[in-house]
């Protein structure tokens, strides 16, 4: 779908050039950030059908550990991709949220990656973009929830890897100081 703008607003000015310019709009099956709405969706649907939890939950659980594990290092992103990079690691940390909300139900099938959650935390918090400051607090929030659960698997998985995890520039980012402050607080 594209769009041509035809709005003259008094701030642009005459001599913008890219005024006219049809941009190009993403398709929502394209888009990562209705990726990163699905999990509420399936959330939504197992409470409205209870029926269905049971029998989808073992396939479902392997697609999300699926994605988590597709590993993109920020700094090989082109400039023009960043914003579909930071919707791409939100739709992650989505996912690894609703995996914390699954494994309180299902601890039994989430034993088997019980190593690999706590190896895509580490991998999201180290290549997570300097400025997605939302993106990192919500890697963070969601790892508290394991670290906090009774599915005690995901603790041994992390304390494995305690050295890496508690590193600075892993856990808060590689960012300038005050970028710190504002993560810390």
């Amino acid at each position: 779908i594209k769009i041509k703008y035809s709005h003259n607003s008094p701030q642009s000015g005459a001599g913008n050039a890219n005024q006219n310019a049809p941009t190009q709009l993403v398709k929502a099956v394209h888009s990562f950030k209705v990726l990163g709405e699905l999990p509420l969706i399936v959330m939504l649907i197992f409470q409205l059908y209870p029926s269905f939890v049971q029998p989808s939950i073992p396939a479902l659980i392997r697609l999300m550990i699926s994605c988590l594990r597709i590993g993109i290092d920020d700094k090989t992103v082109a400039p023009h991709l960043q914003v579909a990079f930071h919707d791409f690691m939100g739709a992650q940390v989505k996912t690894l949220s609703f995996l914390t909300y699954l494994s309180k139900q299902f601890s039994d099938l989430m034993k088997p990656f019980r190593e690999s959650i706590p190896s895509c935390v580490i991998f999201l918090l180290e290549h997570c973009p300097v400025k997605a400051f939302s993106v990192r607090k919500d890697i963070l929030v969601a790892t508290r929830h394991i670290l906090a659960s009774d599915f005690s698997d995901f603790k041994y998985g992390f304390l494995s890897r305690i050295d890496t995890f508690l590193d600075e520039n892993i856990l808060l980012g590689d960012a300038k100081l005050t970028n710190h402050q504002s993560i810390k607080a």
